[in-house]
């Protein structure tokens, strides 16, 4: 009889906390809690600097055609962010409510070379990379500067762009 109790105790107090940990995990996340709107921001934010990123590779392409290749390459990676920063959004509860806009560089990387000279795609890759990064740079300082941004998740993503910047002076 004992170890009957003993299974039966253990057996409700597993599916007992088993079942409401999910729904308790939900509320908790979906409030309005300091870490979940702070954590809103960051998936805002992110998906904002993409599509800055996204909005100047297509300029730059518009610009300088050819490199069809690099183009594609760099489309995916920051598509590869969008989703992933989509999906941050989801799973908080959210709708991605993006304001479309023009990202704005403060800075421009090198110039493609002159008609005489012919560019390596390493070269274009990093020119048009480098351009990409300095878009999402400009859309985060100007999210921050609205106070839609916090601090800790502006420092977060520059230096998470501060990598993917050293990374294109390796390739």
């Amino acid at each position: 009889m004992i170890v009957f109790l003993t299974f039966v105790v253990i057996l409700a107090t597993l599916l007992g906390q088993g079942l409401t940990l999910t729904l308790l995990a939900r509320r908790l996340v979906g409030g309005d809690s300091e870490a979940a709107v702070e954590s809103q921001q960051e998936a805002r934010a992110r998906r904002e600097a993409a599509d800055a990123a996204m909005a100047r590779l297509e300029e730059m392409h518009r610009d300088a055609p050819g490199g069809e290749e690099i183009v594609d390459q760099l489309r995916r990676r920051v598509q590869n962010r969008v989703r992933a920063a989509d999906e941050q959004l989801a799973a908080i509860g959210t709708q991605a409510d993006i304001a479309e806009g023009d990202p704005r560089a403060y800075l421009e990387p090198r110039a493609a070379p002159g008609a005489g000279q012919q560019e390596l795609p390493r070269d274009t890759y990093r020119r048009f990379g480098q351009s990409m990064i300095i878009a999402e740079r400009a859309r985060l300082l100007a999210l921050r500067d609205d106070g839609r941004l916090g601090e800790d998740a502006f420092f977060r993503i520059q230096r998470e762009l501060d990598l993917e910047q050293a990374a294109l002076l390796v390739r």
